[in-house]
């Protein structure tokens, strides 16, 4: 069975997911709990947006601009 969860983005979710596990290895470490129980949960895969280097009216003008060169 698979849970939904209601985080925005893999990153919001991710950082929830880590911070959780730090508190639970904290309790591990101080012995309140034997395991954490967050190693289970895995890290979900983010999509990294590629940035445009340039907008299409800088292509141009470089484009324009080279090949006056």
């Amino acid at each position: 069975m698979t849970r939904k969860t209601h985080f925005q983005t893999a990153k919001i979710f991710n950082n929830c997911v880590t911070l959780l596990r730090d508190v639970f290895e904290v309790a591990v470490k101080n012995n309140v709990i034997s395991k954490n129980p967050m190693n289970k949960i895995k890290n979900r895969k983010v999509q990294v947006e590629i940035p445009a280097p340039f907008t299409r009216k800088e292509m141009e003008t470089l484009l324009s601009w080279l090949e006056s060169e």
